[in-house]
C-alpha cells in the first residue's frame, strides 16, 4: 500500500493539497479548518491541537497514518506549543500560505522585499476568504466568521442604521490604505479566470497595480512526501512539541524530556567574567620607575611624583590653576617639585577641566553640521547651528535608501566655510552606528574640499538617537583646537623642565589615552578630574566597595566604587545644557568646597555654590592692611548682607574686550593696592554696591575675589595653617558677630549647612532625579521634611540614614567638611594618605582602557546583519554571523587599544542575548551584543 496521510489545513489550501496528493499518488484523509483563523493564534492553536487529538482517535480505530500534513505556517505563531502524538507532524517551514502558493519561503520574501503592500488572490482565498458573509457554517454548527469587506455601504446602512454604517464601513475599509498592488496567484485550479477577473477589478476599483504571478506545488508536494527535517519541511517525531526559531524566524521541534534547547547559544569566546566584575589593577603589576601625576582643577593644580615600584608618592605640590591658560599653572606646581627627580619620569599624565569648561562656556571654534535623518527633520529637533541637511538616506538596517550627492556637500561646505565662517565640521546621519559608510563619505569629502578636521557621529557614539550623536560630534569638534594647542604647550613645557617619556591623557571614565587620541576625541576628556579623583581614592584606600567624596576648592564631587570598579553614567555625560553620549564617571556634584563663599544675607547663611579665593590669602598682597582696616571700621553695615566686606584684587592678567568706562575706573582704582566692595562702590558709584559691575573681570580673571571660606575657617582654629591666621580671625569675628554668636558656634553653623548640601545632593543622586526635577526640590515641602527627618528634625519620627559602604573623603579639606556628614550616616571617614593629592596620584596610577560594542542582528528580510565593527556584513547563517563578528572584533579592538597608548593584547569579552517574549511567552531573540574591552599599563 502507498503512503496514507491525514491532512489537517486552512481551507483556503483544499483545491491545491488534493491536487498535489493526486498527482503525487498519496492517499488522504482531509480535515479543513476555517479560514482566518491566523487573525487568533490562540484559537489557531487551540483548534490544530484539538484536530490532532481527533486524527489520534482515529488511529486507534485502525487508519494507521503515516503522517498527519499540517497545512499552516507560522501563521501568528498559532502552530506553536503544539504537540505531536503517536503519529508525526510535517508543517512547512514558512511565513504564512503565501509561501505554500508561490513554492517557498524564499521567492514570498524576494516578493516581498520589492513589493510589501501586496493584496495577494487565491482561489482558496476567494471562495474561504473573501466571500463569506458575517455568519457561515461548518457542518452544522453556525460560526461567527469574518465581516464581508465586500459589502457595500447601501446593505450595510439597512442592517445598521447610518451611524454604525459610516464607523462599520470605514473600519472595513481600512485595510485597503495598507496595499498599492494586487496579485493573482495562478496555482492551475478549475475557473482560474474567474477568480483572477475579480483580482483584476479589485485593482482597478481601488487604484492598485494588478500582475498574474505563476505559482508552484513544489511545497506541497513535498508536505505530502517528506519525511525528514530540512531547510523546507519540518518534522515533528511523535512526544516532540513544536516551538518558534527566533533566529530563522520559524520553526523547530523538541523533546520535553530533554528541555528545549535555545537556538541562539554558543560558547562565549576567552573569559566570560562581566566587566562589572573587573577588579582594580593590582599595584604590584605596574611598571618599574617614577611618574609624574597631574591635575588641573578648577581652583589649583596638583602635581605628585610617583614611585611605581614602591608605590608611594615621593613628593607634592601645589599651585592655583591658570584657566585662561592651564599650562602656566601646571608649570608653576611642577617647578615646586625635587628637579633632580624630573629627568627620571618615565611618563607624565594628566587631568584637565578644559574640555569641560571650554564647552560650558561655548569656547570652541564655530562648527558646520551636516546631517541626514530619516524623515524631515526640524529646526526644532537641531540645538546647533549653523546645519545643513543633505541627501544620503540608511534604513534603521543601515540599507541605503538615497545616496550621497557629492555635488551638494562640495557645495554646503563652501557655503558654510565662506558665509558662517565654520573652523571644522560634524557629520551625524540615521542609521550610521549600523552603517557609517555614509558618513565617512562625507567626511572624506569634507577633508579633500576644504582641509578642515571632521568629526562624525558614529565616531564618538553608538547610541540609535542620531540628534544626539550630531551634538555629541559638534562639541568634539569645536574644541579639537582647544586641546591640541593646550597639549602641544605642554610637551614643549614638560621637555623645557627636562622630562620626557610618554603623555597620557585621563579619559571621563578613569582611564587613559594617549594625546593623539585625545586630539582627536578631546570630548572624552570631560569630567576627567573627577574621574582620576575617584580612581586615586580607589588606588590609596585599597576599597573595593566605597562612597568617594572629592572636596576641592571649588565643589565637592561626589562618586561610586562598586566591585573595585568606577561607577559610570549609562546614559552618557552631561555637560552643561548639552547631553552627550560619552561614557564618564556617573557622578554628582555639589557647589560646597574648601573655598566656598561664605555669606550672610538677610539672616541667612549661605556657604557657595560660589567660589571666592580665601580672604586670609590677601595678606600676600601689598596694602592689604588698608583694605583690611576699613572693613573693620564699618562692620555695622554689613548687618543685612556680608557680601561688600568682599575684597578685590588685579590678579595682573591683562583683559582680551574692551573695556567699559565703569570696569577701566575699577581697574584704575584696583591698581592702587585691594579694595572691599563697599570701599569700591564708595569710589565708583557713591557706595550703591549692588550695581557694581565686576562680572566680566571675575570671568575673565582680570580681578580675583576674596572673601570668608570654609578653608579660613579652619585656618582661624588651628585645624589648618596654611598662611597666617591673623586675617581669617578677623573677618571670622566680624561675621561670627553679625550672626549673634560666638566664632567656633558660628564655625559649627557653616559646616552644619555643608553637611546638610551635602546630604540632600546624596539623597538626589541615590534616588535617581533627574536634574531638571532635582533643581525645583529646594521648594518641595515633603522633600524638606525628608531631609529633617533624616537630620533627626522630628519629635514623633527620625529616619536613620545608614551607608552600606565605605565613605572615603579625599582633597585637602575632606577631613574637616565629610566629619558631620560621616556621623549622620553612621559610617567611619577614611582619609586615606596623600588624600589631598587623589586626584594627581588616581592620574598617574590608572590604566588605558579601551572598549567597543557589537551585535548580531536578525534582519528584517531573513539573514543576520553584523554591527559595530566599522562596516556593514549581511549573513544568512546565524553561526557564520558571529564567527565573522568575533573574529573581526578582535582586530578592532586591539588597533584600537593601540592607537590609545597600550600594548596590552589580552581581550576581556562580555556577551549577551537580548531575549523578549511575546503575550503567550514565546521567546524571541532580538541579538546577540558583545561588549569587548582591553585594559593596559601605558606605553
Amino acid at each position: 500500500m502507498g503512503r496514507y496521510v491525514r491532512i489537517i489545513a486552512c481551507s483556503v489550501l483544499d483545491s491545491e493539497l488534493k491536487a498535489a496528493a493526486e498527482r503525487a499518488g498519496v492517499t488522504i484523509d482531509e480535515e479543513y479548518l476555517e479560514a482566518g483563523l491566523h487573525e487568533q493564534p490562540h484559537v489557531l492553536h487551540s483548534e490544530l491541537q484539538a484536530a490532532i487529538d481527533r486524527a489520534e482517535e482515529l488511529k486507534n480505530e485502525g487508519r494507521n497514518y503515516d503522517a498527519l500534513v499540517i497545512g499552516y505556517g507560522l501563521c501568528g505563531r498559532g502552530t506553536t506549543g503544539i504537540t505531536a502524538g503517536s503519529i508525526p507532524l510535517i508543517i512547512p517551514r514558512v511565513h504564512d500560505c503565501i509561501a505554500m502558493f508561490l513554492g517557498s519561503d524564499k521567492r514570498y520574501r524576494k516578493q516581498f522585499a520589492g513589493n510589501p503592500g501586496t493584496f495577494y488572490m487565491t482561489r482558496g482565498w476567494y471562495d474561504y476568504k473573501t466571500q463569506p458573509m458575517a455568519v457561515k457554517k461548518r457542518g452544522d454548527r453556525p460560526v461567527e466568521g469574518n465581516w464581508d469587506i465586500s459589502a457595500g455601504f447601501d446593505s450595510i446602512k439597512r442592517k445598521y442604521g447610518r451611524d454604525n454604517a459610516e464607523e462599520i464601513y470605514s473600519f472595513l475599509n481600512s485595510w485597503k490604505k495598507n496595499y498599492t498592488r494586487s496579485v493573482f496567484i495562478e496555482t492551475g485550479t478549475e475557473k482560474s479566470n474567474e477568480y483572477e477577473d475579480y483580482t483584476r477589478d479589485l485593482a482597478d476599483e481601488l487604484g492598485w497595480k494588478f500582475e498574474r504571478v505563476k505559482g508552484s506545488d513544489h511545497l506541497f508536494l513535498r508536505m505530502l512526501m517528506t519525511e525528514s527535517t530540512d531547510d523546507e519541511i519540518l518534522v515533528v517525531p511523535p512526544g516532540h512539541i513544536t516551538a518558534f526559531d527566533p533566529l530563522k524566524y520559524g520553526l523547530y521541534s523538541y523533546d520535553p524530556g530533554s528541555g528545549s534547547k535555545k537556538l541562539w547559544d554558543r560558547p562565549v569566546p576567552g573569559t566570560e567574567a562581566s566587566l562589572e566584575d573587573r577588579p582594580a589593577a593590582p599595584a604590584e603589576s605596574r611598571v618599574r620607575g617614577i611618574g609624574l601625576g597631574i591635575d588641573a582643577g578648577g581652583t589649583y593644580t596638583d602635581a605628585v611624583i610617583y614611585d611605581f615600584g614602591r608605590c608611594k608618592v615621593l613628593a607634592r605640590a601645589k599651585s592655583p590653576t591658570t584657566r585662561w591658560n592651564y599650562t602656566i599653572g601646571i608649570v608653576e606646581a611642577v617647578k615646586k617639585l625635587p628637579p633632580k627627580l624630573l629627568p627620571e619620569i618615565i611618563i607624565t599624565v594628566v587631568s584637565t577641566t578644559l574640555a569641560t569648561n571650554a564647552i560650558v562656556e561655548n569656547a570652541g571654534q564655530k562648527v558646520g553640521l551636516l546631517l541626514m535623518p530619516l524623515g524631515d527633520a526640524t529646526a526644532k529637533q537641531i540645538s546647533h547651528s549653523p546645519y545643513r541637511i543633505v541627501k544620503g538616506r540608511l534604513s534603521i538596517q543601515g540599507d541605503e535608501l538615497e545616496a550621497v550627492d557629492v555635488q551638494q556637500i562640495k557645495a554646503a561646505a563652501s557655503e558654510l566655510v565662506k558665509n558662517e565662517q565654520v573652523g571644522s565640521f560634524a557629520v551625524s546621519g540615521y542609521g550610521s552606528t549600523v552603517n557609517p559608510a555614509h558618513e565617512l563619505q562625507i567626511k572624506k569629502i569634507l577633508e579633500d574640499e576644504t582641509g578642515l578636521g571632521v568629526c562624525c557621529g558614529h565616531e564618538l557614539s553608538s547610541t540609535l538617537n542620531f540628534f544626539v550623536r550630531a551634538n555629541t560630534a559638534v562639541l568634539n569638534a569645536g574644541i579639537i583646537p582647544l586641546l591640541e594647542q593646550f597639549i602641544k604647550e605642554l610637551q614643549t613645557a614638560l621637555t623645557e623642565l627636562q622630562i620626557s617619556g610618554s603623555v597620557m591623557i585621563v579619559r571621563g571614565d578613569g582611564s587613559l589615552m594617549s594625546c593623539a587620541r585625545a586630539v582627536e576625541h578631546p570630548i572624552e576628556t570631560t569630567l576627567s578630574g573627577p574621574a582620576a579623583s575617584i580612581a586615586g581614592a580607589r588606588f590609596l584606600s585599597g576599597s573595593a566597595d566605597a562612597l568617594v567624596i572629592d572636596v576641592g576648592g571649588t565643589t565637592s564631587d561626589i562618586g561610586l566604587i562598586k566591585n573595585g570598579v568606577i561607577r559610570l553614567t549609562e546614559e552618557g555625560a552631561r555637560v552643561g545644557r548639552w547631553k552627550t553620549h560619552i561614557k564618564a564617571v556617573d557622578m554628582a556634584t555639589l557647589g560646597t568646597g574648601g573655598d566656598s563663599r561664605i555669606v550672610i544675607d538677610s539672616r541667612e547663611l549661605k556657604t557657595g555654590p560660589r567660589r571666592v579665593a580665601p580672604v586670609g590669602r590677601v595678606f600676600e598682597i601689598s596694602g592689604h592692611e588698608d583694605t583690611v582696616e576699613y572693613i573693620s571700621s564699618l562692620q555695622y553695615d554689613y548687618f543685612v548682607n556680608t557680601a561688600p566686606m568682599e575684597i578685590l584684587s588685579l590678579t595682573g592678567r591683562k583683559p582680551e574686550f574692551e573695556l567699559t568706562k565703569e570696569e577701566t575706573a575699577i581697574i584704575d582704582i584696583l591698581s592702587e593696592r585691594p579694595f572691599s566692595v563697599m570701599e569700591l562702590s564708595h569710589r565708583i558709584n557713591h557706595g550703591l554696591w549692588k550695581i557694581l559691575n565686576t562680572a566680566r573681570l571675575e570671568t575673565s580673571a582680570v580681578i580675583l575675589r576674596y572673601g570668608l571660606t570654609p578653608t579660613d575657617l579652619l585656618t582661624a582654629s588651628g585645624d589648618v595653617s596654611l598662611w597666617p591666621a591673623e586675617i581669617s580671625k578677623q573677618i571670622l569675628e566680624l561675621y561670627s558677630e553679625i550672626w549673634g554668636t560666638e566664632p567656633d558656634v558660628f564655625t559649627a553653623d557653616v559646616f552644619k549647612s555643608v553637611t546638610d548640601n551635602l546630604l540632600r545632593t546624596l539623597v538626589i543622586q541615590e534616588l535617581d532625579i533627574p536634574g531638571d526635577e532635582a533643581e525645583n526640590l529646594s521648594g518641595n515641602a515633603t522633600f524638606r521634611n525628608l531631609l529633617s527627618r533624616l537630620k533627626g528634625g522630628s519629635r514623633a519620627l527620625a529616619l536613620t540614614p545608614s551607608l552600606k559602604t565605605d565613605l572615603i573623603g579625599v582633597g585637602a579639606a575632606a577631613g574637616w567638611l565629610l566629619k558631620g556628614l560621616s556621623e549622620l550616616l553612621g559610617s567611619q571617614l577614611v582619609i586615606p594618605d596623600d588624600a589631598d593629592v587623589a586626584n594627581a596620584v588616581g592620574a598617574v596610577c590608572s590604566m588605558v582602557s579601551v572598549r567597543r560594542d557589537a551585535s548580531v542582528t536578525p534582519a528584517s528580510g531573513g539573514g543576520f546583519l553584523v554591527n559595530g565593527t566599522g562596516e556593514l556584513k549581511q549573513f544568512d547563517d546565524y553561526d557564520e554571523a558571529c564567527d565573522y563578528l568575533e573574529e573581526k572584533l578582535a582586530g578592532v579592538i586591539r588597533t584600537d587599544a593601540a592607537a590609545a597608548g597600550t600594548a596590552e593584547t589580552g581581550i576581556k569579552w562580555s556577551v549577551e542575548n537580548r531575549i523578549s517574549a511575546t503575550s503567550d511567552g514565546t521567546s524571541v531573540f532580538l541579538g546577540r551584543e558583545y561588549t569587548v574591552e582591553i585594559t593596559g599599563l601605558p606605553v
